[in-house]
């Protein structure tokens, strides 16, 4: 076996001549050397190129969570911490401006534009109608309950004294009253404060 400066020849045990690249000192010219190895060279596929890049992976000093924090989903916001009578403020302006019922008439603009109790209030000629109560922070005397979805308010007279009691299906615990003899009114709640999401399958 054979070496020259191009690679190593191989015997082929069909023939008994050796097979591969030949040098120009096994008797040849360095012509027919050349132009045979030139030919075999053209026969071997080419070597897939490699690139190689400048880019690096994370740094794990860096980043220690690992390649993928960038896929993570972000941080859930943390809560802010309410005090028990803000958060009882803050449900019960939630529940007035729901509710807030009076009686029409029973409240009137001072001369400060403010909302005060009305001294001379008459009373309410038909007091066991929805159309006499309205909601106080959306304007009283135009939003009545009666312009409410029906089954929303429970409304109960007293024949005696003919006294008023509503009760709000939409905020269980939710009491207004209404006095026939003193035209006396008001509100209060009574409950765990917490909104009745089912009534639309209450009311059917």
């Amino acid at each position: 076996m054979r070496r020259d400066n191009r690679g190593t020849c191989f015997y082929h045990p069909s023939r008994s001549t050796f097979r591969g690249r030949r040098s120009a000192t096994d008797g040849e010219s360095a012509t027919d050397a050349e132009s045979e190895a030139g030919t075999e060279d053209e026969t071997l596929p080419d070597a897939e190129p490699q690139v190689e890049t400048d880019e690096e992976g994370p740094d794990p000093e860096l980043n220690p969570e690992g390649s993928d924090a960038e896929s993570s989903e972000p941080p859930a916001p943390k809560g802010q911490d309410v005090g028990e009578l803000l958060r009882l403020a803050s449900l019960m302006r939630w529940v007035d401006e729901d509710c807030g019922v009076v009686p029409i008439g029973g409240m009137v603009l001072d001369a400060h534009y403010n909302l005060v109790r009305n001294v001379v209030f008459p009373g309410l000629e038909f007091n066991d109608k929805l159309d006499s109560y309205g909601h106080l922070f959306r304007g009283y005397e135009r939003a009545t309950l009666a312009k409410d979805i029906t089954g929303f308010w429970s409304l109960q007279q007293q024949p005696l004294t003919n006294d008023v009691t509503i009760r709000s299906l939409l905020w269980p615990g939710y009491h207004m009253y209404y006095s026939g003899s003193t035209y006396d009114f008001g509100s209060l709640c009574f409950g765990w404060g917490e909104k009745n999401l089912d009534i639309a399958f209450m009311i059917n």
